[in-house]
């Protein structure tokens, strides 16, 4: 069987320096080839679980495999052995039990883990990194600072993803806003450029369709003055094992000028209009995307942390979205809209902020949604979410969510705004 490094070599994906490189690296510190190449930043986890997948003739076990997998399956399989031999199952379908091992090839390992297990396995092969981060997850195993630092850089790389705007999807935005009867009240959308939020700083983001141009961004512009600097639209790739997401949106045909979404949305802005309260803002959002998504849920940011508030649709645990907690700190999409992005838009990468969303939902499979922030004076107090399961977003449904957004923001600051003349001694 050809060695890994010997594969990605013959294939161009590395060249010989960098793989004396890696090999140095590993007799040094340890761990797998693979983990020492994403270390580097020579290959991208993608491909290493490509050629993992060609060398071993094994099926991939990949994020989505990995990120929410069923108590019970987990159950099977005591933390002795899970630690013991580097193995979780993830998966179970009648007197079969997928499982992902390090030691894929070691035969002995795969019967005793078979006799635990009671049960045929089907082997599958992940990377080493997502192996131990999903030990650590499910069986409580200590992960090494290293693959933390590794884990943490490779999640923040999937969550900033493909930071552009296509053309097409622009057009459609557009389009849709360029309509007679888009907007009575004046909103128009236009694409700008904005070097706001935290990418502007970080040296590991992707720098878009080329080095020398930067990627069009989205802005929303209201009536009246200019709001300053635009804030960024981002849009997250699909998982690998789903395939790219986001490039052939299809024409929203409700979304014409009579079409029932633009009627919620007039109602509303109307209702948003005459809120008098947080809890009633959220009441006329809630009640507007429901019936246009599966999912819709809102977030209060408060303290350095998100918190779940209100949410609505069949698979909304009410308890499970109030108790679920993330801190602005942690790599995640929410921390992407506190530093300035304008919109989340995609399949959610596998961080442990994203992954305690998931679980949150009755139903806790991973979705295409978008993410929109609601802020009061460019400070972020709620994140808008939707989804419709695993279908992608049309683009009309885009330039109302921003605008509804825009109307929420604006209500809070008016109660706010209420609230302080009413403590205010006369």
């Amino acid at each position: 069987m050809a060695r890994i490094g010997q594969i990605l070599v013959e294939q161009g994906w590395l060249t010989d320096g960098q793989l004396q490189t890696a090999l140095r690296n590993q007799r040094i510190l340890g761990g797998r080839l693979g983990t020492c190449l994403l270390e580097m930043g020579a290959l991208s986890e993608d491909a290493l679980l490509d050629v993992l997948c060609a060398r071993t003739r094994l099926p991939a076990a990949d994020l989505e495999d990995l990120r929410v997998v069923d108590p019970e399956v987990i159950q099977l399989l005591s933390p002795r052995l899970a630690l013991r031999y580097r193995a979780v199952p993830f998966r179970s379908l009648g007197a079969q039990v997928d499982l992902v091992m390090l030691g894929f090839d070691n035969l002995e390992h795969q019967d005793e883990l078979a006799f635990g297990l009671g049960k045929t396995l089907r082997i599958h092969v992940a990377p080493e990194v997502r192996v131990l981060q999903a030990l650590r997850r499910y069986y409580g195993a200590q992960c090494p600072n290293r693959i933390v630092q590794i884990l943490e850089r490779l999640d923040r790389a999937r969550l900033l993803g493909s930071s552009h705007l296509t053309s097409d999807t622009a057009r459609e935005l557009l389009n849709w806003e360029t309509d007679e009867a888009a907007f009575a009240a004046g909103h128009s959308l236009s694409i700008g450029r904005s070097t706001r939020g935290p990418a502007g700083d970080n040296p590991e983001r992707p720098a878009g369709p080329s080095a020398d141009e930067e990627a069009p961004r989205l802005r929303l512009v209201p009536p009246g003055p200019s709001p300053g600097s635009p804030p960024l639209l981002r849009e997250s790739g699909r998982p690998a094992s789903a395939g790219r997401g986001g490039d052939a949106t299809k024409p929203d045909t409700g979304a014409t000028a009579t079409g029932p979404w633009r009627r919620q949305v007039a109602a509303a802005e109307e209702r948003l209009a005459a809120a008098g309260s947080a809890e009633e803002i959220g009441e006329a959002l809630l009640e507007a995307l429901g019936d246009r998504f599966d999912r819709a849920a809102l977030f209060r940011v408060r303290r350095g942390r998100v918190e779940g508030w209100l949410g609505t649709g069949s698979d909304v645990d009410t308890d499970g979205l109030r108790s679920y907690v993330a801190e602005l700190d942690e790599t995640s999409a929410f921390s992407e809209l506190d530093g300035g992005a304008g919109l989340f838009r995609g399949y959610l990468p596998s961080v442990p902020a994203h992954d305690d969303l998931i679980a949150a939902w009755d139903e806790p499979t991973s979705s295409y949604c978008v993410l929109v922030p609601i802020r009061v004076a460019d400070r972020l107090v709620l994140a808008l979410y939707v989804d419709r399961g695993r279908n992608e977003m049309e683009g009309a449904d885009i330039p109302p969510l921003l605008v509804l957004a825009t109307r929420a923001g604006s209500a809070l600051q008016r109660c706010i705004g209420r609230t302080k003349a009413a403590r205010k001694p006369r």
